[in-house]
């Protein structure tokens, strides 16, 4: 696949399939992108080493009190470990904690009616039955404009993990709008299932990925046009993620936080010092992370680039020269 993008490219008159996907972007070209990197990677190194600095030390203390050698690497299994820690330890952050705020089904209601209040929206499930469907756990939802009440589409909600199911995150539009009816779009999710003891309960980074996630419904649905034609499809593809990326920042504040949570057994919202610790390290570790996604950025850049990799051997070598002078980790 690599080969022929290249050829085709080629066939374009570019001298590689990157510099060609770039024309048909926001960025416009491939320069524009390649500068864009190289600024932020400047901008974000210095931090980012700190950052690495930090959970090394938290590593070598860990291994220290445990009673083992300390190898003085920070490998890509330990950073989410220790961000974790760092979490706790610094700011105050538990997610296994706060998680019990976040129970799923009041998580998943709140988020509704709020979509509802900002879009002038109505939402009604449709009673089981009546809806084709590919499970028994998944949910359809009719949309409706609440001021004229008139249908706009419909959205199911498949959010458990099963054997076989799409194990990340993800949109797919079922139907496409046309001049007679709706929209029709899925929302896959592989959140945790309720258990006969305990309800289930989310992470807030879940909670996160599901206001991102259902933000993309609301584009797919509520977007102008029909067909082909409508405002999602023909918008950059560089764009897609930008409204979810912004509704996903009402996740971080105050006023959003104390409706969404709600804790399992009390039903009490978070604590004040709690909520106010969780913004205040909302940017933690965020420089060491950027440079792992600008390695991600750099990687598909070059496996797209005038001289792409013929061969698996080829792209490890790659990997294995990129990961770790871009995103500081070793292995």
């Amino acid at each position: 696949g690599i080969t022929l993008r290249k050829k085709f490219a080629t066939l374009l008159g570019f001298q590689s399939w990157a510099e060609f996907i770039c024309t048909k972007r926001m960025s416009g070209s491939y320069q524009t992108v390649d500068k864009f990197l190289t600024n932020l990677q400047t901008k974000l190194e210095e931090s980012g080493k700190k950052d690495h600095e930090t959970l090394l030390k938290l590593k070598e203390d860990h291994c220290k009190n445990l009673g083992v050698d300390f190898d003085g690497i920070l490998n890509a299994w330990d950073t989410g470990f220790y961000g974790d820690r760092l979490l706790v330890t610094k700011y105050g952050v538990d997610a296994e904690k706060i998680k019990e705020y976040f129970p799923l089904d009041h998580v998943v209601e709140t988020t509704l009616d709020i979509y509802q209040e900002l879009l002038s929206l109505i939402f009604e499930e449709l009673p089981k039955g009546i809806y084709w469907t590919w499970h028994k756990e998944v949910r359809c939802f009719q949309v409706k404009d609440k001021e004229s009440g008139s249908p706009i589409g419909y959205f199911y909600l498949d959010l458990h993990p099963r054997q076989g199911k799409y194990g990340h995150a993800a949109i797919f539009h079922l139907v496409k709008r046309t001049a007679s009816h709706g929209a029709v779009d899925c929302m896959l999710c592989n959140l945790p299932a309720s258990t006969p003891d305990k309800p289930s309960l989310l992470r807030h980074q879940n909670v996160v990925t599901f206001f991102h996630e259902f933000g993309h419904i609301m584009h797919a649905i509520c977007t102008e046009g029909i067909g082909n034609s409508t405002r999602l499809a023909k918008c950059p593809r560089d764009f897609v993620e930008a409204p979810s990326q912004m509704l996903e920042n009402w996740v971080w504040q105050k006023q959003v936080l104390e409706r969404l949570a709600k804790h399992y057994q009390t039903n009490e919202s978070l604590p004040d010092k709690t909520l106010e610790s969780m913004i205040r390290a909302k940017h933690v570790n965020v420089a060491f992370s950027s440079l792992r996604q600008i390695y991600l950025s750099r990687l598909d850049l070059e496996i797209h680039g005038p001289n792409p990799p013929t061969t698996v051997e080829e792209i490890q070598a790659l990997v294995d020269r990129l990961f770790p002078s871009l995103s500081l980790v070793e292995k």
